[in-house]
């Protein structure tokens, strides 16, 4: 299982949010999966999602200096997979 490379865009409705959008991939195969979000520093949890059937996944969040993605396989066939230091642009 993997995460595509997560994009951090400026939210022009209001400067102190930002929004993280990437896929989630198995064996090259969109997957519909349950993404967290935790805040860089202190690990809060945020927000979490479920990825759509395109494996597609959006988060409107609070603006920190970084983010950490993480993508969980209810079905227990592949491990955890981890994007640390997701940095807004």
């Amino acid at each position: 299982m993997i995460l595509s490379k997560s994009n951090v865009i400026k939210a022009p409705l209001n400067a102190h949010r930002k929004i993280i959008k990437g896929v989630v991939m198995i064996n090259g195969v969109p997957a519909c999966r349950l993404v967290r979000v935790y805040a860089g520093i202190g690990g809060r949890l945020l927000a979490q999602t479920l990825s759509n059937k395109n494996g597609d996944y959006e988060f409107v969040l609070p603006h920190q200096p970084s983010y950490v993605v993480a993508a969980f396989d209810h079905l227990k066939n592949y491990n955890a997979v981890i994007q640390d230091n997701v940095v807004p642009k």
